[in-house]
C-alpha cells in the first residue's frame, strides 16, 4: 500500500508499507552488511535515487 507521508516544504514523497511480519525475523538472520542505492536520470538528466535494495552475508535467508 502506498501512502503520502509528509507536509515540511510541500514534499509529498510515497512510502511503502511492509506488511509481511517474517521480513524483520528474516532481516536479522540474513545480516545486513549494507545498502545499496540506484540513481536514475530524470527528465532533466539529474541523478536521482530511484530504488534502494539491501547487501545481506546470508543469501538463503535475504530471499
Amino acid at each position: 500500500m502506498l501512502i503520502q507521508f509528509g507536509i515540511d516544504y510541500g514534499l509529498k514523497p510515497k512510502f511503502g508499507i511492509i506488511g509481511d511480519i517474517s521480513f524483520q525475523e528474516n532481516y536479522d538472520k540474513a545480516k545486513c552488511k549494507g545498502l545499496v542505492y540506484v540513481h536514475c536520470p530524470d527528465s532533466t538528466g539529474k541523478e536521482m535515487p530511484c530504488e534502494f535494495g539491501f547487501m545481506m552475508q546470508e543469501e538463503r535467508y535475504a530471499e
